[in-house]
């Protein structure tokens, strides 16, 4: 998240890598002064643009004359609860589980959005609360909008000339639409900052993203064949999707080398606890 009210810095910071061998390589980095003697490295994937990053003091690095329909980006992995009963064992746990979700930040004077007053004026993803564990219901406890398809009748975006749900699509192919999906808001809050709103989507890991679409309804029933279903485009810029694909990879490694560690538990325990083979038919 990012905080105008603290300093920034922009620094390059060195750090072992293991591959192949130890080799010293250097990583370019944001950073905030947290406190007098605290700076936290701050670890997301940007693109915005000049303006953005004259406002908020962010390294011009990032800035993208690429992006557009918003006003910045940033690509979050977050640890998460771990995952248990692998291989049917409720003590073998993945420790390495994450969230990938998508900061958007619309400036409300170049890229408005149309909200559904109905809705609060924010709403924050719920892994952050308790309420994972106790029930489902609360993440239906806003309005819904009857009659409407269930992606969108509790979205709290609305499309302005007809006052539905609208909701966000992914894509990866600008010129045909393929390798897309939709992106389900995890949570918003607006006016975040003065005149900008927040909208960050849970995108899941491992997805190529490209562009962003707000589509209504009638999009959704025709299956993607409706160009006029499509209220507001969001493009995003090649560095960015390339930064986002290696930090990807990075969680698939700890994924790999997870499941080949169970796997070569699992066939050793087969091994060593052979149970002979009984025949299905008697007298065979």
């Amino acid at each position: 998240m990012i905080n105008p009210r603290l300093p920034c810095r922009f620094v390059a910071q060195g750090f072992l890598s293991f591959c192949c061998g130890a080799f010293l390589s250097l990583q370019i980095a944001h950073a905030v002064e947290t406190g007098p003697d605290e700076i936290q490295f701050d670890p997301h994937i940007y693109a915005y643009t000049a303006e953005f990053a004259k406002t908020f003091g962010m390294p011009e690095i990032w800035v993208s004359d690429e992006l557009h329909g918003v006003d910045a980006v940033a690509y979050r992995v977050m640890p998460t609860y771990a995952s248990c009963g692998w291989a049917r064992k409720l003590d073998t746990c993945f420790r390495h589980n994450t969230r990938c979700e998508l900061d958007l930040y619309f400036d409300q004077r170049r890229n408005p959005l149309f909200w559904d007053e109905r809705h609060p004026p924010y709403r924050y993803p719920l892994d952050r609360y308790s309420t994972k564990f106790i029930s489902p219901t609360p993440r239906y406890r806003s309005p819904i909008r009857q009659g409407e398809n269930r992606i969108v009748r509790t979205s709290p975006l609305i499309d302005s000339a007809r006052g539905k749900g609208i909701t966000w699509r992914y894509r990866f192919s600008n010129k045909d639409g393929r390798g897309s999906g939709f992106a389900l808001s995890s949570g918003y809050e607006r006016n975040v900052f003065d005149q900008i709103d927040l909208v960050t989507l849970n995108i899941g890991c491992f997805i190529g993203v490209n562009h962003l679409d707000l589509v209504t309804e009638e999009f959704l029933m025709s299956r993607g064949r409706m160009s006029l279903g499509v209220v507001k485009t969001v493009d995003l810029p090649d560095f960015w999707s390339r930064r986002k694909t290696l930090a990807d990879k990075k969680k698939e490694r700890h994924l790999d080398v997870f499941l080949k560690e169970e796997g070569k538990k699992v066939l050793r325990e087969l091994r060593e606890n052979t149970v002979r083979s009984v025949p299905i038919f008697p007298g065979n």
